[in-house]
């Protein structure tokens, strides 16, 4: 059985602690069964079992679920977050080189950690919470430093002024999700070559279809 969940209580994890072996096991079979099962359908019995440690091993290191849950998810995916802030700040090639960072290093993210892919995307269809944490991220990090790159011209920029951010992060946003879920759901057994979608992509999104033709 769970014990009662806290989740008030329950502050965000610190990404930088460095869990022991068993601690880490735990961790890496909460996020495989999270992504299968979602939260309400896993419980840490089955946890405990993936992990091949025992339940009272478990809650020696994870006193609730919910705390299980923040640790597996969060920490991942904030430490990933803030190495590629910090490394598109870091680059002089304009808007053009931070979204072929940007793509190119979530698609290394989403090859190497599929589980974490899995779990990143139920929880922006069915956590509240998590969707205004990711989108105060992309909103006060991503999208300034993008949209400062880009020159628009006075008219553009009076023109399309207040539907401006929305439309540039659908537009940068949906072609890398598109992928990604056509990749690992639609056609999972495909064969993809991933920079040569990067620049598709990217070709794509500043020259559009029209420019395809030349």
């Amino acid at each position: 059985m769970d014990k009662t969940i806290n989740a008030e209580n329950q502050g965000q994890p610190d990404a930088e602690s460095c869990p022991s072996e068993k601690e880490q096991a735990i961790l890496n079979a909460a996020t495989r069964l999270f992504s299968q099962y979602g939260y309400t359908g896993t419980t840490t019995v089955s946890i405990a079992q993936e992990a091949n440690v025992s339940e009272k091993t478990l809650f020696k290191y994870f006193h609730t679920k919910q705390e299980l849950y923040n640790k597996a998810l969060y920490p991942s995916i904030m430490t990933l977050i803030k190495e590629k802030i910090g490394r598109s700040q870091e680059n002089d090639r304009g808007i053009y080189g931070i979204l072929h960072d940007l793509y190119q290093e979530k698609l290394q993210v989403a090859n190497e950690n599929p589980d974490l892919l899995k779990l990143t995307i139920h929880e922006f269809l069915m956590n509240e919470e998590f969707r205004s944490e990711m989108s105060k991220i992309w909103t006060t990090t991503y999208l300034p430093t993008l949209t400062k790159e880009i020159q628009l011209s006075d008219e553009n920029r009076a023109k399309y002024g207040p539907v401006l951010e929305g439309g540039l992060t659908r537009a940068m946003v949906a072609l890398l999700v598109a992928y990604t879920i056509d990749k690992s759901y639609i056609r999972p057994q495909g064969v993809f070559d991933d920079q040569k979608e990067i620049e598709f992509m990217l070709d794509l999104l500043f020259n559009g279809i029209n420019g395809l033709k030349k």
